[in-house]
């Protein structure tokens, strides 16, 4: 927000879970103040001892955080680049808070803190963010500005999906069911990037087509209704993926989308399709994030197999 033509700058406090989500969190304040409270710093030194991905977050956010004294004394605030001034805070009355909130609880701290800098600095808004859902809660029920950090959040809607829609006449529709290939100049006027699908409308009739940015033409896809290991799509976009997996002429298939609509599956069925039936490739790699489906890695009994077998579940039937 602006006052007056000038920028109004914002202070920010961010609770330890932002860190652990993003341990570079910081830098996306944008000509903003950013403050952490000290007892998010001890907070992480405790959780850098661990040795998932909490632990590996803390040990990430802790070298990120030392890297800045380099550019002076994180008490009085460094300035670093796109405007962001950073501050550790040590300040903070627990006799601020309500009566009802316990002075030892570590989150209770923090909200005496950004009480503190929010008394102090009635002259900026001051905002808390946390991914913390009670936290937020409490800060609100204090009358503090808090927020969820959202940097990461991608709106589906937002990315580019691979498909579009257009209408076209009659004639369009029977020249491209019987040649199976149309000129995208004919359709459309602006080429369309390399292998998008493009579904072509008129009435009640519906066609589908891959563009080829080599023939600069549209034509009919090649796998999007076969079986594959037994697997067939159930929709056009499922259909789409199909005919980019089973081409092998296309190198990298990205598949973007809400759990349960088939990417595993479908990536899956056309590695075993190649590999086993159709012997064009000797091996499949499959490479996933190491998060369990049940009981966590280090309480499983067994040899290696049985220990991995949690992170390995999603891709078995």
């Amino acid at each position: 927000p602006k006052l007056g033509g000038v920028f109004m700058r914002k202070i920010y406090i961010l609770d330890t879970n932002v860190l652990i989500h993003d341990p570079k969190a910081i830098v996306n304040f944008k000509d903003n103040d950013v403050v952490l409270p000290i007892y998010v710093i001890e907070e992480i030194d405790k959780l850098k001892k661990e040795s998932g991905n909490r632990g590996a977050s803390a040990r990430i956010a802790a070298r990120f955080i030392d890297g800045l004294r380099s550019k002076g004394c994180l008490a009085n605030g460094v300035k670093m680049d796109n405007g962001i001034f950073f501050r550790v805070e040590i300040k903070g009355d627990t006799t601020e808070l309500p009566t009802s909130l316990r002075r030892d609880i570590v989150d209770n701290r923090i909200l005496a803190i950004a009480l503190h800098i929010k008394n102090n600095h009635k002259d900026k808004k001051v905002v808390l963010v946390s991914k913390d859902v009670n936290m937020r809660i409490k800060a609100d029920s204090m009358e503090i500005n808090v927020e969820d950090y959202k940097n990461d959040k991608i709106d589906l809607e937002e990315l580019y999906t691979g498909n579009t829609t257009i209408d076209v006449g009659v004639d369009i529709i029977k020249k491209y069911e019987k040649s199976g290939r149309i000129k995208y100049v004919e359709i459309m006027e602006e080429e369309p990037s390399a292998n998008c699908f493009v579904t072509m409308k008129y009435k009640e009739k519906t066609v589908f087509g891959r563009y080829n940015d080599k023939t600069k033409r549209v034509e009919r896809m090649s796998y999007g209704d076969v079986s594959v290991w037994g697997i067939r799509g159930k929709n056009e976009e499922q259909n789409f993926a199909l005919d980019l997996l089973m081409d092998e002429n296309i190198k990298v298939v990205t598949l973007v989308g809400k759990a349960g609509t088939g990417k595993t599956l479908l990536a899956i069925a056309s590695g075993l399709e190649l590999v086993v039936e159709r012997s064009k490739y000797k091996k499949i790699f499959i490479a996933r994030p190491i998060i369990s489906m049940g009981k966590d890695l280090g309480y499983l009994p067994g040899r290696e197999k049985e220990k991995l077998k949690p992170w390995m579940q999603p891709i078995f039937d």
